[in-house]
């Protein structure tokens, strides 16, 4: 009898997670208090987004990430909704742009005839009001039928319930300044108008440059051109009505030609993103989807929902049929809603829970059975929400894989969490470094829409390496160099400032030294962007983080020595091997 080892053989079996010290972490945030089942923050390598609780309608914070510590009260917001914001994505092409969703709470006009002429002097948007014992008294105390006041109670009790009010949502997408907000910014990019009731998921195309696609509780997923002239857009170019009911999450395969869907109607769907047309539609007994994630090129979708008996439950399925789970996992009996993070890259499914301080994490493979558990990360702070920073954002010298952006309400703190493969050498390591999807689009608008259909374009981290630069940097977001517009908008600086500053200057040089017109970044760190320290605490960090790069670069130096003096010894061994 053959002898089989009891453990899989994996180079990721001992992938540890590493939470970053309280001075690298980002304290003082007012994160949002929403019951919304979603991420509430969004990174990409430059700046950090989040949703922040405020007064008077919803708002965003977007912050760089060098500057850690503690955040200023008086941060500048995104701040242009009127409604609570519910999600929010960056722009995979352009770290400069970012999509945001949010509620905007109206009283409908019911279809009562006397009512209705009540109300047409009103000419603005209708905002709820507290009810008042003596107006509602005053109002039905007229010459009235019974079946009149009856109806007009009704219609107040609606009136008055901010619950059964109608909800008009718009989608907006902002520019954000290469320095950062550095004043509050309320004028949107572009505005899209076609939901007729809130919208709760935003998502971009992975491969197509300005496709952005939302969905709310309309039921409805809309797919919009961004590349359109208009500041305002109404009419989407799609329009997805295969839902019965609220989509609680969206995922794309690598080149986005198909679209997965989970339902609040228990069901998962498969079907092609740029038409709409269903390909599969799987309906579990013993499963209740809440989240999906199609699993790159491997033809498999894995969700995350509960069982019937209510316990939190993993699910992998058939691209080609979504009848029966290939799989189907029990993980505990906890209530809050699970967050599946794929890297195709590795092909190392994270799950993190809300309202966990643990992060499990396994390996997908082809083959029987499929998911391989390796172990997971414990904390003891609770998480509201994640972010995954983009590959091209990681620190490959010291093995890093993945980093979360956890979300930590009790403390008002944000924390980073890195994933590292234990390595003892500092150098690259490709082996754990394939290529990866780069911020160069594959695809344009039109191209997208007119039925072409390409994978990422992809790129190396191997420190020094050329980067692709984004289609977005190149040719400007929507000609965003125009003065008129950079002039136009509350918190957006002047172009003649940004073209006089020092950082903007020094970028034009060094892409006037590039031959073929691309940047390179170190460890996710475009150094012509990088802004100078601030504070006291910045300049230590900066200037610790200086030492260690020149501590490594000794080490490497040493070792080269090392190697030169092997090799030296060798030849001379062999010279003297050699008979005269």
């Amino acid at each position: 009898m053959t002898w089989r080892p009891q453990y899989r053989c994996s180079k990721f079996r001992h992938v540890f997670g590493k939470a970053a010290t309280k001075e690298n972490c980002f304290d003082g945030v007012p994160i949002t208090r929403s019951v919304q089942d979603n991420n509430f923050c969004a990174v990409n390598p430059r700046f950090l987004a989040v949703i922040t609780e405020c007064g008077g309608g919803g708002a965003f914070l977007v912050f760089s990430l060098h500057h850690t510590g503690k955040l200023d009260p008086h941060h500048p917001r995104v701040s242009g909704h009127r409604g609570n914001v519910l999600d929010i994505k960056w722009n995979p092409f352009n770290d400069y742009c970012i999509a945001s969703c949010s509620e905007d709470t109206t009283v409908c006009t019911h279809t009562h005839t006397h009512i209705q002429s009540d109300l047409k002097i009103h000419k603005k948007t209708v905002k709820p009001v507290n009810p008042n014992p003596l107006v509602t008294a005053n109002l039905l105390n007229t010459d009235e039928t019974k079946q009149q006041k009856k109806e007009k109670m009704s219609f107040l009790l609606s009136l008055f319930s901010s619950n059964v009010s109608c909800l008009g949502l718009q989608v907006k997408v902002w520019e954000i300044p290469p320095h950062g907000v550095m004043k509050n910014v309320t004028v949107p990019w572009k505005d899209l108008q076609g939901h007729s009731r809130r919208v709760s998921l935003v998502e971009w195309h992975p491969t197509a440059n300005n496709i952005l696609f939302s969905t709310g509780y309309d039921y409805q997923v809309m797919i919009w051109n961004l590349d359109s002239p208009e500041q305002v857009i109404k009419n989407p170019v799609r329009t997805i009505t295969q839902h019965s009911d609220v989509v609680l999450s969206m995922s794309f395969n690598t080149d986005g030609s198909l679209l997965a869907t989970t339902c609040k109607d228990r069901k998962v769907r498969l079907m092609e993103s740029r038409t709409g047309n269903l390909l599969q539609e799987g309906n579990s007994k013993t499963h209740k989807a809440s989240k999906v994630l199609v699993l790159g090129n491997m033809k498999m979708l894995v969700t995350t929902g509960t069982s019937r008996w209510n316990e939190r439950q993993i699910a992998l399925w058939d691209q080609e049929d979504l009848s029966v789970p290939l799989l189907a996992e029990n993980l505990d009996g906890s209530s809050g809603v699970l967050f599946p993070f794929y890297d195709p890259d590795t092909h190392m499914l994270y799950l993190a829970g809300k309202g966990d301080g643990n992060i499990r994490y396994y390996e997908i493979s082809s083959e029987k059975p499929y998911i391989h558990y390796l172990t997971d990360y414990r904390s003891l702070l609770p998480q509201k929400g994640m972010a995954a920073m983009p590959k091209r954002g990681l620190d490959v010298s010291s093995c890093e894989v993945f980093r979360f952006y956890k979300l930590v309400t009790i403390k008002s703190l944000i924390e980073p969490v890195s994933m590292i493969v234990p390595r003892r050498s500092e150098s690259y390591q490709e082996d754990i470094y394939p290529m990866t999807a780069s911020n160069r689009p594959a695809l344009t608008a039109e191209e997208w829409l007119g039925g072409i259909d390409k994978g990422p374009v992809l790129m190396s981290l191997k420190p020094g390496s050329q980067l692709p630069e984004s289609h977005s940097e190149m040719k400007g977001l929507a000609n965003s160099t125009d003065t008129r517009r950079s002039q136009s908008r509350p918190g957006m600086l002047p172009l003649a400032y940004i073209q006089d500053r020092p950082e903007t200057k020094d970028a034009k040089e060094a892409a006037g030294r590039a031959d073929d017109g691309r940047i390179s970044l170190t460890n996710g760190e475009d150094l012509a962007l990088c802004s100078p320290p601030k504070t006291e605490n910045e300049l230590r960090q900066k200037f610790h983080k200086q030492q260690e790069e020149i501590r490594r670069l000794r080490e490497l130096l040493g070792q080269r020595d090392v190697r030169i003096k092997q090799l030296e010894l060798e030849i001379k061994n062999i010279k003297n091997s050699q008979p005269a």
